[in-house]
């Protein structure tokens, strides 16, 4: 995950936040910790429904990678 406008790491993990709480999954930074710019996370789901579960995490992955999500402010 690219967070180009970060300029520390409290505000690298105010969006990786962000991420947790806009989708309610549960997510683990496994890589890159002290890149203030940069991040490797791990996400996780739980649901009964599998079709709803592949979907979460696609949107997840896909919202990750937007160039524009990692702005702040």
């Amino acid at each position: 995950m690219c967070i180009l406008e970060s300029r520390s790491l409290k505000d690298k993990r105010r969006v990786i936040k962000s991420v947790k709480d806009r989708f309610n999954v549960s997510i683990a930074e496994v890589g890159l910790q002290n890149a203030y710019q940069s991040a490797v996370i791990g996400v996780v789901s739980v649901s009964g429904d599998q079709h709803h579960l592949n979907k979460v995490l696609s949107h997840v992955s896909s919202v990750c990678r937007e160039d524009t999500f990692g702005r702040i402010g």
